[in-house]
């Protein structure tokens, strides 16, 4: 379990490059084109805004390498310190219908689990965003903490068949209810779940 959380930890690195390179490449070539536009009489007109940027990509590019290896390396360290136990906290979920709520900015997703006994659980946060075998139907939720009793990584781990919502709550509608937080336990039917979470609100 810990190894997965420290290759994810590891990945992280390449994608924070790939995205500045892009960004910088786009800028490049915008400017280089305007250049060439504006000044196709001169000779070096075409390659001198590319030759600064050039440079400027070189020094993003340096910047976000040493700065996403020290965020890298600081997770690293936890992670290595949590590996001599090997240790992580599994949550079994078995649900028999699942509700999703449409995503608001950059929030991440949010679920809410058909449990028995008429219990509603709610799952959300970044780690949990819809794929092929996720929501599903039988699922473990993974964490581990730190010493300190922080949140260091969580992952699910599918052990049943993927469920396909009900319904979508749109963004709009959810913008306007109380939604429990991450792993929050309610009683009641996904059928009347608005109508709860309206009335929660109103309590």
């Amino acid at each position: 379990m810990i190894g997965r959380a420290e290759r994810k930890a590891k990945d992280t690195l390449p994608r924070h490059l790939l995205y500045s390179a892009i960004f910088a490449i786009g800028v490049l070539v915008i400017i280089s084109v305007i250049a060439k536009i504006a000044r196709p009489g001169e000779p070096f007109g075409p390659y001198w805004p590319g030759a600064i940027w050039i440079g400027i990509c070189e020094l993003i590019a340096v910047w976000v390498f040493f700065s996403a290896k020290r965020e890298s390396s600081a997770r690293l360290q936890k992670l290595k310190a949590l590996s001599e136990r090997n240790e992580a906290r599994e949550i079994r979920v078995q649900a028999s219908e699942v509700v999703e709520f449409e995503e608001i900015e950059d929030e991440g997703a949010c679920f809410a689990f058909q449990l028995q006994d008429d219990r509603i659980l709610f799952i959300s946060g970044q780690s949990y965003y819809a794929s092929k075998r996720f929501p599903n139907s039988d699922f473990s939720l993974i964490c581990v903490y730190d010493s300190e009793g922080s949140l260091v990584e969580e992952w699910t781990r599918n052990h049943g068949h993927r469920l396909q919502p009900i319904r979508v709550v749109p963004s709009d509608v959810k913008a306007g209810l109380l939604i429990p937080d991450h792993l929050e336990v309610i009683h009641g039917k996904l059928a009347e779940l608005e109508g709860i979470l309206i009335s929660m609100q109103s309590n």
